[in-house]
């Protein structure tokens, strides 16, 4: 099979999916023929690699709709320019601001005879199921598929990890004394590494590499090692983050998945279109350790009690 739409950005949630995913096809026996982030995708090359019928993945997370347009639009290149084989949409959640870009996606997604879409929250399986022909399943998160790890020494009482980026539309309350960070690092930022900019330029060198015959395989060997190494790089600094702190108050969706992972007592914040309340109720509502916050008292009151809690 193929996956596709590796993360080739610093952003660790994208890479604890593909990592999760990853690990999840290796325990059901289901190696990767064929893996390319956008820059490297190549119908020929993908259709010179795989047999006929083997299935296609699509990268899942929170690019569903017109939020982030380059990955969308790479997901209906991919359906358009593969209408005989299976293609899985991995668990995603789904948000169309546009009806432009709605319309285009669902005409699109409707001409697959064999495309299956899962959803990582109920609100966008119900969008799903109402708005396209192809079958919706409800589906965790991939990053859940993640190898365990154990737990750094806490440095810090609290840490909030708050995105920077167009996503984080409501902003994380302040809290006295807390270590702020985001990890979708840039040069100058806490996390970044020069290291991933080394990584991203090799990439593109293998995309230019001839993809032909025994080449390709070596091309696609290569490729897949770099895509590994690069994502458990930002996934190892990922967890570092999370676990920096004995408390964490997060508004990123993989900030409270690698917390989960790491049993760390957090408070999650909504970014304001309600992906993180649709996982929580669908999934993780229930777990321990585990406070969900609207309103900047909440978030005082929690941090204190789970201090309190040790």
């Amino acid at each position: 099979m193929a996956l596709l739409d590796f993360p080739s950005y610093p952003n660790v949630g994208d890479s604890a999916i593909w990592l999760g995913t990853v690990a999840v096809l290796r325990r059901l026996g289901c190696p990767t023929a064929y893996v390319a982030d956008q820059l490297s995708y190549s119908r020929q090359a993908l259709e010179r690699r795989l047999p006929p019928g083997a299935a296609v993945l699509l990268q899942g997370g929170g690019s569903f709709g017109d939020l982030w347009p380059d990955h969308q639009l790479f997901r209906e290149r991919v359906v358009r320019e593969l209408p005989d084989r299976p293609i899985v949409q991995l668990p995603v959640s789904v948000e169309f601001r546009t009806p432009a870009a709605e319309d285009r996606a669902r005409t699109t997604l409707d001409r697959h005879e064999h495309l299956t879409l899962l959803c990582r929250d109920r609100e966008s399986l119900a969008y799903a199921e109402a708005h396209y022909r192809a079958p919706s399943r409800l589906c965790p998160d991939a990053g859940f598929g993640l190898d365990p790890t154990p737990r750094d020494e806490p440095a810090a009482d609290v840490v909030v990890l708050r995105r920077s980026d167009h996503e984080g539309l409501r902003g994380v309350p302040h809290v006295a004394g807390a270590r702020v960070l985001d990890w979708s690092s840039a040069p100058g930022e806490p996390g970044y590494n020069p290291w991933w900019e080394r990584k991203r330029l090799a990439t593109r060198a293998l995309t230019r590499a001839i993809g032909l015959g025994h080449v390709e395989a070596l091309r696609q060997a290569a490729m897949s090692r770099l895509f590994d190494s690069m994502a458990r790089q930002r996934v190892a600094f990922g967890y570092s983050v999370v676990s920096s702190g004995r408390v964490l108050v997060t508004d990123r969706l993989h900030g409270h998945i690698l917390a989960l992972l790491l049993d760390v007592p957090h408070v999650v914040v909504e970014t304001g279109y309600g992906k993180i309340r649709g996982f929580i109720e669908s999934f993780s509502g229930r777990m321990n350790g585990v406070a969900y916050c609207e309103d900047d008292a909440c978030v005082e009151s929690e941090v204190r009690r789970l201090l309190a809690r040790g």
